[in-house]
């Protein structure tokens, strides 16, 4: 079967409008499509037709300032013979971090056209015809062409360009008969396309973006505790194990092509695994992967082990979280614990971060209006007794917060001249506030007393061309050391659990280690 060509440091033109200039915005749109276009048939309401096959595609990006609106996210092809053109529309909800796009059409060769998807007040439309081959789509079945990568180069603190390549995965058709009534696909077998590596570079030579199945960006960390394995969740449904004893890494494959939200290490020493679109999945020690029945839809924000033999999960579903438990792992298990409505369903305006601490679930749930307010939700494991704390830490943004083990929480917040860090000992109850240095970020403890802090040293013209250095306090916050430089383009700090030994990642999702309290770094591929 035809694929897709393997683009490599190709760019293309993406044209950017402001969301009110609404004519200018018609103009491109009915000069891209020319026509009016049909709706792709929806499988998920209605039967494949004969003669039809299923199409699925993805689109990735790596920009971690403004992300794109992939909940509202078109993507429009033709048939090259007919010339008849189509438009589907993304299947993704707000806040997921890639648009999913999975459609019925009639066989015949297609080729993509454009790609529309806003983001914050702009919508961005990408032409695509000039960077991918055609494709086949054959009656009953699945033809997955793999993701478009939209590459963020950033030439200022708030603007930039993209860059658009293609990747092909392995399709995973379990997956979607997940998603989809069984009944819907049961004429259609999968076409597998091979998978391929893409690599491109949208910043500079130094720094490389490689999306594939088997090199994916870093999403999530678990709770690293020291001295033992910590786990990482990436995208495409990769798992990396880090050992402190080893210092290697290890990676499984969940199957899934969906992206890890949560990974969790369990007593017995396997994974339960939270990917997008409610998928959980338990994997064992020697790599076998068992899935889940989720107890509800929507993206995974946590799985992991409660009290005694008390499986949680946490689900959010636009404005809806819902907290689930379970005696094992059996689909008949699993009781609705809490519900909470979020007041915003944009993850640009709303933020849920979670774990487990002290004996409690905690739930740290942001909103973003004219100011940002956070309310600490905790729940005490086995009763399941629940306590609700509105904080006065008032900023222009919502903060991230770090939860300790022992059930601490540490986050900073204030303006660039007026930086605090706040710590409470009673889950959001009461805060001890402790000034720090000015240009500080976010807060990256490995205990009560050893705390880690970025800290913006210069702002460049260009993005490449601004310093982030590390700071380091042995004593909980009172004092501070400068470490050294961080890498380039860094997004997030992560700490390993053996002494001294840090990652960071950056926009581009490269992962750099260091064993020295970050005074020199080095590049680490997650093979």
């Amino acid at each position: 079967m035809p694929r897709f060509q393997n683009v490599s440091h190709q760019s293309c033109t993406i044209y950017r409008k402001i969301s009110f200039h609404v004519f200018f915005a018609a103009f491109w749109m009915i000069l891209l499509s020319g026509c009016a276009a049909t709706t792709a048939i929806d499988p998920t309401n209605a039967a494949v037709p004969a003669g039809h096959g299923l199409l699925v595609a993805r689109i990735l990006t790596n920009n971690p300032v403004v992300p794109i609106d992939f909940s509202h996210s078109t993507l429009s092809l033709k048939e090259s013979q007919t010339g008849e053109k189509f438009e589907m529309s993304s299947k993704t909800t707000a806040g997921d971090a890639e648009a999913l796009f999975f459609a019925a059409l009639p066989s015949g060769h297609y080729q993509l056209t454009h790609l529309v998807a806003p983001q914050g007040g702009n919508t961005i439309t990408a032409p695509l015809d000039e960077l991918t081959k055609g494709f086949d789509i054959t009656a009953g079945h699945v033809t997955d062409i793999g993701a478009l990568v939209m590459a963020f180069d950033s030439v200022g603190p708030r603007s930039g360009s993209y860059r658009i390549s293609v990747i092909s995965n392995e399709n995973d058709t379990k997956v979607i008969l997940k998603m989809i009534p069984s009944n819907v696909l049961t004429n259609l077998s999968d076409t597998h396309p091979e998978q391929r590596d893409i690599s491109l570079d949208p910043v500079s030579n130094q720094h490389e973006l490689s999306l594939a199945k088997r090199r994916s960006a870093v999403i999530v960390q678990s709770q690293p505790v020291e001295g033992q394995t910590v786990a990482f969740g990436r995208a495409l449904g990769i798992v990396s194990l880090w050992s402190p004893d080893t210092q290697q890494w290890k990676t499984l494959d969940t199957g899934s092509s969906f992206n890890v939200r949560s990974v969790s290490l369990l007593r017995d020493g396997t994974l339960l695994v939270g990917c997008e679109h409610g998928l959980v999945f338990n994997v064992g020690k020697n790599g076998e992967v068992r899935p889940i029945t989720p107890p509800a839809e929507g993206t995974v924000l946590f799985a992991g082990q409660g009290k005694d033999d008390e499986y949680l999960v946490v689900l959010r579903n636009k404005q809806v979280i819902t907290i689930s438990g379970s005696r094992g792992l059996a689909p008949a298990n699993w009781h609705e614990l809490k519900r909470f409505e979020l007041e915003y369903g944009n993850s640009l305006h709303s933020s849920v971060q979670t774990g487990i601490a002290n004996d409690r679930l905690v739930l740290i749930v942001g909103a973003l209006g004219f100011t940002a307010s956070t309310t600490i939700h905790s729940m005490e494991l086995g009763s399941h007794t629940w306590v609700d704390n509105p904080t006065d830490l008032t900023s222009l943004v919502v903060p991230t917060f770090s939860i300790l083990g022992d059930g601490t929480l540490l986050t900073s917040s204030g303006t660039a001249f007026t930086r605090k860090l706040h710590r409470s000992a009673d889950f959001g109850k009461s805060w001890k506030s402790t000034p720090i240095e000015n240009w500080m970020t976010t807060v990256i403890p490995r205990n009560l007393q050893t705390i880690y802090v970025p800290r913006i040293d210069h702002i460049g013209l260009f993005e490449k061309d601004s310093t982030v250095s590390l700071m380091k306090s042995d004593d909980g916050g009172n004092s501070w050391s400068p470490q050294g430089e961080l890498p380039k383009f860094m997004t997030d700090l992560y700490v390993l659990p053996r002494m001294g030994w840090l990652a960071v990642k950056t926009q581009v999702g490269d992962l750099y280690l260091s064993s020295d309290d970050g005074k020199t770094w080095r590049f680490s591929p997650m093979r």
